[in-house]
């Protein structure tokens, strides 16, 4: 047992440790940093993304759960409009910091970590249900809130890569495609090369959530009745999720995968479209310290797991 989480959360803490590191002693700009996350974004992470979604399991219980999934997204960010005035002083922001999650740069690397890359399907299928609300009712009010502009356009929406390799992967699914790329001479070469492509996402994106951290006294009052906030509402719907999935008879692994799912921290897109200082702030406080909370439920999976 001791073995084991040395070796899982082992790399974890080295990683974010030299992020931390890196930043403390100004080894790499911000710049190239955010150059780093938008080739995970962009290139790598898609090609992670289409591989858990072209191998999927599709049955009519699994297909409740990212129905659930988008429920639960849908009233968290009707809960953060509600509670907008308990944060304090950036409790306008807080429907944004409590309506979305960051799947694909912290919890695609997290849970395959955790059980390997053959297990994402477990987890990928409660982001589909989160991405549905994220793109036609997240995005759009963020972006008039920090605009003045945002409506529903689906042209906009086809061009995003995670969103597109996700529809691909999908459709490589229900068609039978990838089963018969996998079973055809060249299914081991395609296989070899979708995991090479993907193998540094986990390693990036930690490095980058340590380079991230950077707390500060002001804004960490705010930024913890937030976190409190998300958590009270985020960990009783996953508990609630876990113990329907146990009930169904489904694969374990479900299990652990909607209680990750749920602690993570928002999306990281969000950082992007706050471009006022201070709520600048909040915000990568907020995104850099709720990771740690996201870690904390890493290490109870880890341990109840094994």
């Amino acid at each position: 047992m001791l073995l084991k989480l040395i070796s899982l959360l082992g790399p974890m803490v080295l990683l974010i440790g030299l992020g931390y590191l890196c930043r403390r002693k100004n080894t790499f700009s911000p710049e190239e940093i955010g150059g780093l996350k938008k080739l995970v974004a962009r290139m790598l992470l898609p090609f992670l993304v289409f591989t858990s979604f072209a191998t999927v399991e599709l049955e009519v219980r699994t297909l409740l759960l990212p129905l659930l999934s988008a429920l639960i997204f849908l009233g968290a960010f009707g809960m953060g409009k509600l509670c907008r005035t308990l944060p304090g002083i950036y409790g306008e922001y807080h429907p944004f910091v409590a309506g979305s999650t960051e799947a694909g740069m912290v919890g695609y690397g997290l849970f395959a970590m955790l059980f390997g890359k053959e297990s994402l399907p477990y987890f990928v299928i409660f982001d589909a249900g989160q991405s549905l609300i994220f793109f036609t009712v997240y995005l759009p009010a963020l972006r008039r809130f920090t605009e003045g502009k945002g409506t529903f356009q689906l042209r906009s929406l086809l061009k995003d890569p995670l969103l597109l390799s996700m529809l691909l992967g999908l459709a490589a699914n229900v068609t039978g495609l990838w089963q018969l790329l996998c079973a055809s001479p060249a299914g081991p070469a395609a296989e070899d090369i979708l995991a090479v492509l993907s193998a540094p996402v986990s390693c990036i994106m930690l490095f980058a959530v340590g380079y991230g951290l950077q707390p500060d006294r002001d804004t960490l009052k705010p930024v913890c009745r937030s976190a409190l906030l998300r958590i009270g509402y985020m960990l009783p719907m996953s508990l609630g999720l876990m113990a329907l999935i146990r009930h169904l008879g489904m694969d374990v692994r479900y299990a652990w995968g909607a209680l990750l799912f749920f602690a993570l921290p928002p999306s990281y897109l969000l950082s992007a479209y706050v471009r006022e200082e201070r709520p600048q702030h909040y915000v990568n406080t907020f995104l850099s310290l709720y990771v740690l909370y996201t870690l904390a439920v890493v290490l109870s999976i880890a341990l109840f797991a094994a």
